[in-house]
């Protein structure tokens, strides 16, 4: 399959994303950006990751680009080949290992070449540069471990970095990683470090941009690098069942940056450049706690480029302490030459302290009174510039929920720079909210009278009886055939009765790196949350999901599962990739330029996780015992900076525990704080397979009466809707469940969808698409194939220059790789290959199908080889018909592991069936007519850990 046109302009934007967020940590000597001879280290230079793994990774694309792709193909570079042949040849003896195809057995390394000191004497006769790859990956269910070959490098990759070393005066690392790895032992002993990241499809295409200058890289680091991780004081309470924050409010470089400076390798908001740059000349007005931001910004050299510019606060330490810097505000202008004025303004509210001891006023938030210093430069502790003004009186804001505290724990404090504990004191404050009533009373109103407004949600929800409620709740997956084939789930209009009302299907997509379809449908594959993080470029993170927004339309997906936003509070968390910041303001602003980007096509995107899901350890029976203070200040600041700049609709909470609660079933976080207090309007959804029982009972997955009484709207998913073993029925029968409580969830339920479907409506009367004079995305044609401007695969030859725009006139460089043209960069490269395919029609013999009454045929018994990617079958049918085919499966995968296969007959995609886990056999079946005559069936696993006990067809009569 190839990439469509709007696969391509999705593509485009991604890499003006990850050309903006790429990171130079270090450039001693200005050794970047490179030409001419290089000795490419480093087997991660064939194998690019272009995501973690999980639900934020597995986008289907025809192939990833490599690094060594564009590397050898480039007429700026020139290979050492002796030294590409020994890679070649170790990698056919030790191929990239994906793991035994379980979810989440990917192990976080290769195996590295070993690298010895004459491996490097003997490369340094073709050059004295050398540029070395390492690569990571991690992701959902599977944290890093602090030991070798995870967050550590292993002895090999020292090894070769040592001797490397020794031997070459020009040493460049290249970091292929999700967030960051332990770079402290060998930072001395580089030249340069990049940090590449994840970046989709095109990564190692915009990697190869910026070491070879064609790109200028702008990123700035959203988190802390650290000298030593087992300093962060999150350390000792990370990877527990039950994990205390006792850090309270000092996450990342608010602990860093306050008690321990001289752990920090690189400080938050770290990143070098090609370029020079100057701040000057700030100007600020203040309106009580509004301020209002001018200064001048100077790009010096002669290139287009930017930088972000930081606003960050000293503040008093009064009654409650604070941190020793907090981040209010940060700047990207766009690339330009020469001098710009900035005017930007921010609100201090975004780092008041919340007050939960009654020091100030008690659940409010408090600005202090006292002295404050604004300061301006381009990393946390980079004072180019700065702003003091007093505050004379305390600002008190509107005092707010206290979330339920059942455990005594202490927490960190700051007492004039030193660290001290203090116990948190017990929360024990229930109270419930009163939801409208509503009755049963049949009526004739349908979805579609709501969407025009001609009644009201609740008008609606009196028209459906409890069972029809009680289905609505739930959505089904994954993999519904209700929906596009292969994707995550569906809600809304998934029974008959809930079709007769005119209730549209919703359809819900993953995620964070690009739409995933189990089905193997392609899309794009775009940076991972740490690389979009990294630009700190607003507009072109909206422009981005914009693009992606169109890409669910033509999948006629409704909500992608992104983004996801937890807060880094340790380094070592799998999921970091997909997140985007240590920091609340950086992740809700970088969150909401995601959701602006959707609904701007009529699409949506989901905030996840909520709340304080900062590890993939223990999943499933996590408990975090958080202070109120951390709580807002920290955890949920950045969904409040989404909700609040984005609009954001929908929010999924996540699996673990909060202060004994399961956050599908907490009282307090869904009517009182997220709708009442934070204004959020829109549905709550859980994640996927969720559990709603509290910490003292045994996991449970269908006690949803909790769910709907602590208002939460959505179950994420059942196989059947009708068919599921929930309690909602019989809750609802002993009067500890009220209809009322109910209707109220599916009120919000409905109107959010009437408003997504008006949305979507709108979206197609107004058009706004892409500019695709902005995009400059042009297609050249050459011997009759049409190209896209970013990546040719051809050979460079007299007859594929004759066919580019202006001929060869305008070709400043060429080789067998790139080319340079007046009207942008194209690359071009060896056209990738892959081994032929399974030849059905011929490598398979028929099965002759029996369609006689009561005899069936077995396709296929298992065996106890590994499933490959693909199992083929060809069956003769001999008298047309219905037939049936059975699949008596066994799951061999962990609880709560996704796994699915996906059914193409005659070569044609059917559909996919996703399992979580179960027990024993179970039979699926499917029901197709056939024509007379042979046809092909056949079977694409996705993971491993599904297995065929048998399967068999039969006449259906």
């Amino acid at each position: 399959m190839k990439y469509d046109k709007q696969v391509k302009y999705t593509n485009k934007i991604a890499k003006m994303v990850n050309n903006e967020g790429i990171v130079l940590l270090k450039n001693d000597q200005n050794l970047l950006p490179l030409s001419g001879k290089i000795n490419l280290f480093g087997r991660i230079q064939f194998n690019y990751y272009k995501s973690g793994t999980g639900s934020g990774g597995l986008v289907n694309t025809p192939y990833v680009y490599s690094l060594f792709d564009l590397m050898d193909s480039s007429p700026l570079i020139k290979l050492n080949k002796g030294l590409v042949s020994k890679y070649q040849e170790f990698i056919k003896d030790h191929p990239f290992n994906k793991g035994n195809g379980f979810w989440a057995s990917e192990p976080w390394s290769q195996v590295e070449m070993p690298i010895t000191l004459d491996d490097a004497k003997e490369a340094k006769k073709f050059s004295d540069v050398a540029v070395i790859v390492i690569g990571r990956t991690a992701g959902e269910d599977k944290d890093f471990l602090n030991v070798a070959g995870s967050y550590q490098l292993n002895q090999v990759e020292r090894e070769m970095i040592k001797n490397v070393r020794q031997v070459f005066d020009k040493v460049v690392l290249v970091l292929n990683v999700g967030t960051i790895i332990d770079i402290n032992p060998v930072v001395d002993l580089v030249d340069s470090i990049v940090l590449g990241y994840h970046g989709g499809f095109y990564g190692a295409v915009s990697l190869y941009e910026v070491l070879t200058g064609m790109a200028r890289p702008s990123g700035s680091l959203p988190f802390t690098i650290l000298k030593d991780i087992n300093k962060d004081i999150t350390s000792k309470n990370f990877g527990t069942k039950k994990t205390v924050y006792e850090e309270d409010i000092y996450v990342g470089y608010r602990y860093h940056n306050t008690f321990m400076e001289d752990n920090i390798l690189y400080p938050f908001g770290y990143g070098l450049s090609y370029s020079k740059f100057n701040i000057s000349n700030l100007k600020v007005s203040r309106n009580i706690s509004k301020l209002n931001v001018s200064l001048e910004f100077q790009n010096k050299s002669d290139e287009y480029d930017n930088k972000t510019i930081f606003f960050y606060l000293e503040m008093p330490q009064g009654k409650l302490g604070k941190p020793k810097y907090e981040l209010v505000h940060f700047y990207k202008p766009t690339r330009l030459v020469g001098k710009t004025t900035i005017k930007t303004n921010f609100d201090l509210f975004d780092v008041a302290s919340f007050d939960d001891k009654g020091l100030v006023k008690k659940n409010s938030f408090v600005l202090e009174k006292g002295n404050y210093i604004l300061h301006v430069g381009f990393y946390i502790g980079d004072k180019k510039l700065s702003y003091e003004f007093q505050l004379n009186k305390d600002i008190l804001f509107d005092e707010l929920t206290a979330i339920p505290i059942e455990t005594k724990f202490n927490r960190l404090t700051n007492n004039n720079f030193s660290e001290v504990y203090e116990e948190v004191e017990l929360v024990i404050n229930p109270r419930n909210l009163l939801v409208p009533k509503n009755s049963y009373k049949p009526n004739n109103y349908t979805f579609n009278d709501l969407v025009l407004g001609k009644i009201s949600a609740n008008k609606l929800v009196e028209g459906l009886s409890d069972e029809d409620l009680t289905h609505i709740v739930k959505g089904e997956g994954m993999s519904s055939p209700k929906g596009t084939p292969g994707i995550a789930g569906v809600t809304g209009g998934i029974t008959k009765d809930l079709q007769l009302k005119e209730i549209p299907i919703i359809a819900y997509s993953d995620g964070p790196s690009g739409i995933r379809m189990d089905s193997g449908f392609l899309a794009s594959s775009i940076p991972n949350g740490a690389l979009i993080a990294s630009s700190f470029s607003q507009e072109l993170v909206e422009l981005l999901f914009m693009a992606v927004g169109l890409e669910m339309k033509r999948y006629n997906i409704d909500i992608l599962l992104a983004p996801g936003m937890n807060i880094y509070r340790n380094v070592l968390n799998g999921r970091n990739f997909e997140y985007f910041s240590e920091d609340p303001i950086v992740s809700g602003k970088m969150a909401a330029s995601v959701i602006r980007g959707l609904q701007s096509q009529g699409r949506d995107g989901s905030l996840k996780h909520f709340a304080c899901n900062n590890q993939e350890t223990h999943r499933f029976t996590n408990e975090v015992i958080v202070s109120n203070r951390a709580f807002r200040e920290i955890y949920l600041k950045t969904f409040e900076v989404a909700i609040k700049e984005g609009n954001a609709r929908v929010i999924m909470s996540s699996y673990n525990y909060v202060n004994n609660y399961h956050t599908v079933s907490h009282p307090y976080f869904y009517n009182h704080i997220l709708r009442n207090e934070l204004g959020f309007e829109g549905i709550l959804i859980s994640d996927w397979w969720a559990h709603t029982n509290r910490t003292d009972e045994k996991l449970d997955k269908s006690q949803l009466s909790k769910m709907i009484s602590a208002h939460h709207d959505l179950y994420m998913v059942v196989g059947d809707t009708t068919k599921y073993n929930d309690d909602l029925l019989e809750q609802l029968s002993k009067g500890n469940l009220t209809r009322d409580n109910l209707a109220s969830v599916v009120s919000n339920m409905l109107e959010y969808f009437a408003e997504l479907k008006r949305n979507q409506k709108d979206m197609e009367k107004a058009r706004k698409d892409f500019n695709e004079d902005i995009l400059n995305l042009k297609t050249y044609q050459i011997n009759g194939v049409n190209y896209d401007d970013l990546v040719i695969e051809a050979t460079l030859d007299e007859n594929t220059k004759s066919k580019l725009p202006g001929g060869s006139e305008l070709i400043i460089k060429q080789n067998k790789g790139l080319i340079l043209t007046d009207d942008g960069i194209v690359h071009i490269i060896k056209p990738i290959t892959k081994e032929k395919e399974f030849d059905i029609d011929k490598d398979l013999k028929p099965i002759e199908v029996d369609y006689s009454h009561g005899s069936r045929t077995s396709i296929y018994k298992q065996t106890k080889e590994d499933a490959p990617e693909y199992r083929h079958f060809k069956i003769n049918i001999k008298e047309p018909g219905n037939y049936v085919i059975s699949f008596e499966l066994i799951n061999n995968a962990k609880d709560l592991a996704q796994t699915s296969f996906s059914i193409y007959f005659n070569e044609e995609f059917d559909q996919t069936y996703t399992f979580g886990s179960f027990e024993d056999v179970l039979t699926s079946r499917l029901i197709k007519w056939f024509k007379k005559g042979i046809h092909t069936f056949s079977i694409k696993y996705s993971q491993k850990g599904l297995y065929f006990n048998e399967i068999y067809i039969e006449k259906h009569w």
